[in-house]
């Protein structure tokens, strides 16, 4: 069951392969949201983290490291009006976006 792993010690996160760090990651961050957005031109960005090495578990794909960066993001929902800023964590290897966790949330565990 994952629900009942440790986390990583910090030695194995040190010794893991993330990737390459992501130097221009506020440019990944917007063009992933250049892509993914139904309203591209209509987001507005908060606080954007520094990357930090992390690894997301899933039972079905295996553990998929690379590093994590907070987003505050504010967009149009589908019925063309903001919500306000939410928070949004996004999985970083090698410079592409390989995991979004909606609301800063990945399978129930809050990383952002």
């Amino acid at each position: 069951m994952s629900g009942c792993a440790s986390p990583p010690l910090a030695t194995q996160v040190a010794a893991t392969d993330h990737g390459a760090f992501p130097d221009q990651h506020e440019a990944i961050v917007k063009g992933y949201y250049q892509r993914a957005l139904q309203d591209r031109g209509q987001a507005f960005y908060g606080e954007i983290s520094e990357p930090r090495k992390y690894s997301v578990d899933s039972t079905s794909e295996g553990a998929t490291h690379g590093y994590l960066v907070c987003v505050a993001l504010a967009a149009r929902n589908t019925n063309g009006n903001y919500d306000g800023y939410k928070t949004y964590g996004l999985l970083i290897r090698n410079g592409a976006v390989v995991h979004a966790a909606r609301y800063g949330v990945f399978y129930a565990k809050e990383i952002c």
